[in-house]
């Protein structure tokens, strides 16, 4: 029988000084990370190109249930000027439209402490006004008890506007505008949406009856106003931009050649904020065909498996390794 005898490293476990499973650890989960980045650069691209469609859609809800009540004035007021103020209650985020004997005299936001309030213009004679909520889908919804109201101009002489500065100030009367056989009325949509901060808006007005010349002031409701003057009746635009987002009161008034008024007043949301100028890209994107990814995945997984595997194997060598009896391995 032939006797060996052994090495003094034979048969010896010797520990893994210089394997460090935790510099592995990290440098595979920087790995799967920027396999990661790159596969949702390829999915989800960063960057919108001309080619890409942003799209917002609107769920429509139910419209409003309920209605404004009008509190001022009182059920059968008699008054002897035109322009008076119509107020109440109300709740809601809602717009609230007054109207008189059917026809749109104005409208106003719903305030935070549950009322409304707007100027409008009576007819001459009998005035059924009413009010109503319009939401932000422009669903209106029932209209409020009926105010029945007169308005009984006091007769007057038919004074001549005078120029003054750069404004049109007719001379003080409360007359109407009987001469020209129709009533001074001036109008506008109800409600203006969807406008963007330093987009320019177009206020469509329309002034009827009275009889000209016509000066039409606007207060834009961001403390400008404008002041334009017209020959004859009929539809006007006028454009202006809000810089601000925010809700908006825009008030129209109207006066004739024979010192008739006429006020409207509608809202308007302004909406967003100023779009910031885009940053330049620091360089070239990084761009990695989808192909190349459906070999770079399975490649990164079994090499996880395979550090994975040697990891479990020497902690089983660790446990479960037995010396061998003294004296070395004999060979028969």
């Amino acid at each position: 029988m032939l006797g060996l005898s052994p090495h003094h490293h034979s048969a010896k476990l010797t520990p893994h000084h210089h394997t460090s499973y935790g510099g592995l650890l990290v440098f595979m989960a920087l790995a799967g990370l920027l396999i990661l980045l790159l596969t949702l650069g390829v999915v989800l691209p960063s960057n919108a190109d001309s080619g890409t469609i942003g799209v917002t859609g609107v769920v429509p809800g139910a419209p409003p249930t309920t209605a404004p009540v009008i509190t001022v004035p009182a059920n059968g007021t008699v008054f002897t000027t035109r322009q008076i103020t119509v107020s109440g209650s109300c709740s809601g985020n809602y717009t609230v439209v007054v109207t008189s004997n059917g026809a749109v005299r104005g409208s106003s936001f719903c305030d935070h402490d549950g009322t409304f309030s707007m100027v409008i213009s009576l007819d001459v004679g009998a005035n059924a006004l009413a009010a109503h909520y319009v939401d932000n889908l422009n669903q209106s919804g029932p209209s409020s008890a009926t105010v029945n109201v007169t308005y009984r101009p006091v007769a007057s002489t038919t004074p001549i506007a005078t120029a003054h500065g750069s404004k049109v100030i007719p001379a003080p009367s409360s007359g109407s505008s009987a001469a020209s056989g129709a009533e001074l009325t001036i109008t506008a949509p109800y409600r203006f949406d969807s406008i963007q901060p330093g987009d320019s808006f177009n206020l469509n007005g329309d002034v009827e009856g009275g009889a000209g010349p016509y000066a039409v002031e606007i207060d834009w409701g961001d403390g400008t106003q404008t002041l334009i003057s017209r020959t004859n009746a009929g539809p006007f635009t006028l454009a202006h931009t809000h810089t601000k987002a925010g809700r908006y009161i825009i008030r129209l008034s109207v006066s004739d050649i024979t010192n008739a008024t006429a006020f409207f007043q509608t809202t308007l949301t302004v909406s967003g904020s100023t779009a910031a100028a885009p940053a330049q890209p620091a360089g070239p994107p990084i761009v990695v065909p989808a192909y190349q990814l459906m070999i770079i995945w399975p490649l990164f997984l079994a090499t996880c498996l395979v550090a994975l595997s040697f990891w479990l194997g020497e902690r089983y060598d660790r446990r479960h390794w037995r010396s061998p009896p003294p004296g070395g391995i004999a060979a028969p």
